[in-house]
């Protein structure tokens, strides 16, 4: 009896000890009990996020340097299954998942100015039809101890790969060979006006390929002294397509750099989803445009 009686006693004051906490921090009982019953169970949005989690660290062992709006569109495309964006980034948190991609730079200071030709794209990147504004630069990378020395055109109407060359060199004619490739895919489209821009390199200042530019119709632009932000699509291109180049097709590794670079050209055209084309390829959008 009074094991019983002391038993109903601690029972009572746990009640009123419970009802105290409650009032206390603003909490309903029944909440309060409703919390006690499911403490270990998992609800569905839990569920949902290990779901989301497992399929995230999937995607990024595949694609190391995608982000979460890339993560997003690949879940939607293999699963048919749309997560919101902050869904998507929070559970990348969570399970200590980010892209292995570039960090931004800064850029230094102003070089000397020399006469060069006008900044005529003037920053406006935008471009309606294709082969309207188009933009080219260098990048450089080590392999095998070597460096290599990669350019390309790039279209700002969907920000495809015109073309694009190779070589241990940067000289003259490395230079001119991807510019007469995109000189003869100019031709076939019969493009009117077309707008080629470039920074003050001494190779974009020679005559050879100034007087080329000049034969063919082509405007060219040049981008202000020490502001590669005057040619910041190509130069963030470039900077995205060497960590990836590193990320998913371990270049470092193989022994046929020109292969290598020919599949990155391919998935970047073909293959790879780009945000502002509505998760299009390049060649996807402009073959949706009809040109």
């Amino acid at each position: 009896m009074k094991r019983l009686y002391y038993n109903s006693i601690l029972e009572l004051s746990s009640h009123y000890a419970t009802i105290w906490l409650c009032q206390e921090f603003g909490v309903s009982r029944s909440g309060y009990y409703k919390w006690i019953r499911r403490k270990d169970k998992p609800n569905y949005s839990e569920i949902q996020k290990h779901e989301i989690i497992s399929m995230i660290r999937e995607i990024h062992s595949e694609k190391p340097s995608f982000g979460y709006r890339r993560i997003r569109n690949r879940i939607l495309a293999n699963t048919g299954w749309y997560v919101c964006l902050p869904r998507v980034l929070a559970c990348m948190r969570a399970a200590g998942i980010q892209s292995k991609a570039r960090k931004k730079k800064h850029w230094g200071g102003v070089g000397k100015p020399h006469p060069v030709f006008p900044n005529i794209l003037a920053r406006q990147f935008y471009s309606q039809i294709p082969l309207q504004k188009v933009v080219t630069d260098i990048t450089e990378f080590y392999w095998h101890g070597r460096k290599c020395f990669f350019t390309c055109y790039l279209d700002l109407f969907n920000n495809e790969m015109l073309s694009w060359n190779l070589d241990f060199r940067e000289d003259l004619p490395f230079i001119l060979k991807p510019l007469k490739e995109f000189l003869q895919i100019r031709r076939k489209a019969s493009v009117q006006k077309t707008i080629i821009h470039t920074d003050q390199g001494s190779q974009y200042c020679s005559p050879a390929f100034t007087t080329l530019l000049k034969r063919n119709g082509i405007i060219q632009s040049m981008s202000r002294a020490g502001t590669p932000h005057d040619n910041a699509v190509i130069e963030s291109f470039f900077g995205w397509f060497k960590e990836e180049l590193n990320l998913d097709f371990h270049f470092k590794q193989l022994n046929d750099i020109f292969l290598v670079i020919k599949q990155a050209v391919t998935y970047f055209n073909f293959q790879r989803p780009v945000s502002k084309l509505n998760y299009k390829t390049p060649v996807q959008f402009r073959l949706d445009r009809g040109t």
